[in-house]
């Protein structure tokens, strides 16, 4: 097979060099080739906003794979020079846009996209996040036909997973990225065999997962402990759960729940210090902070954190603002 690759962040990393080792595999079978990668321009990253690379496109080029940035997708020029490269198969991992009809009449075998839910569950931008927000005890990830509607196509192969109760986005989705690179490989291998099987989603049981904002990060301590826990391992690493501590901002990296259930202080009161934790009243419920960072500071432990802040029960968490 012949296969255009669309990705570009970290998580999409496992499932191009699935795509890799796939058309490796086969190249003497059926002169299966990977024609090239279409990711995101360079994006300006840190202090000095220089311009980045994805992961994506420094991969290809370090395998000598052409990469492709275009600016837009609506260019009548680049899908003549896709269709040129007569491919049979469009492969598309967290790209970051929605593909146009124009683009997906190109393929032979037309398109499949990997996405990190259990489908018709979170279709949108972020279902890891949503799904930890949620307190899901399960997800897992689908290949599907791309269709031009989101996440709407019919599925090709599902994998569970469990998700932790230390899990927050950045974890969870490492785990997905390299299950979904598995799945991806064994779809490729359906589609070589002429045995795919496509089952319609069920739109009775669609839920969406619209992308984060920054104000989602915002901690109010009058929730549930259970629900700022969900919401802290949501949002870390962007846009972070944020409180206020002495009138500085503070980010919780890492949250636990305590089987404190009968505390009746004010909440965002400091119920219990020590060495492995900061516990904070809630609405109701403990929550256990175990990492921290002060803005514009590295994450530290409880234990670091308070040798240099020190704190008493009396402190309180409020509120967390905007930057």
């Amino acid at each position: 097979m012949r296969i255009l690759f669309f990705g570009t962040p970290q998580f999409a990393v496992p499932s191009f060099t699935a795509v890799l080792d796939f058309v490796t595999a086969h190249a003497a079978q059926d002169s299966s080739v990977l024609l090239g990668a279409v990711t995101q321009p360079d994006k300006p990253s840190g202090r000095g906003h220089k311009l980045t690379a994805g992961a994506v496109a420094t991969l290809a080029r370090a395998h000598g794979i052409p990469v492709y940035q275009p600016q837009t997708l609506q260019d009548p020029h680049l899908w003549d020079t896709w269709r040129r490269l007569s491919p049979d198969l469009f492969v598309v991992v967290a790209y970051g846009r929605l593909l146009p009809r124009e683009l997906l009449a190109i393929p032979k075998l037309g398109s499949i996209n990997l996405h990190a839910s259990l489908l018709p569950a979170y279709r949108g931008a972020a279902p890891i996040q949503r799904a930890l927000m949620a307190g899901d005890r399960e997800t897992g990830v689908t290949t599907m036909q791309v269709v031009y509607a989101l996440d709407a196509g019919d599925i090709l192969r599902q994998r569970t997973l469990a998700i932790l109760e230390s899990d927050t986005t950045a974890t969870l989705a490492e785990r997905l990225s390299v299950m979904g690179a598995e799945t991806l490989y064994e779809t490729l291998e359906d589609y070589q065999m002429g045995r795919q099987t496509p089952i319609a989603q069920d739109t009775s049981q669609v839920t969406l997962a619209p992308p984060l904002s920054k104000e989602e990060g915002l901690i109010d301590w009058n929730r549930p402990a259970r629900d700022i826990h969900n919401q802290s391992r949501g949002v870390t690493p962007w846009p972070g759960a944020r409180a206020r501590l002495k009138g500085l901002q503070v980010k919780l990296l890492s949250t636990a729940l305590t089987a404190d259930s009968e505390i009746t202080a004010a909440p965002g009161t400091i119920v219990h210090l020590s060495a492995a934790a900061i516990e904070v009243a809630c609405n109701p419920g403990v929550l256990a902070i175990k990492t921290l960072q002060l803005e514009n500071k590295r994450p530290l432990s409880v234990r670091d954190f308070l040798n240099g802040f020190p704190l008493s029960l009396s402190d309180r968490f409020e509120a967390g603002v905007l930057p």
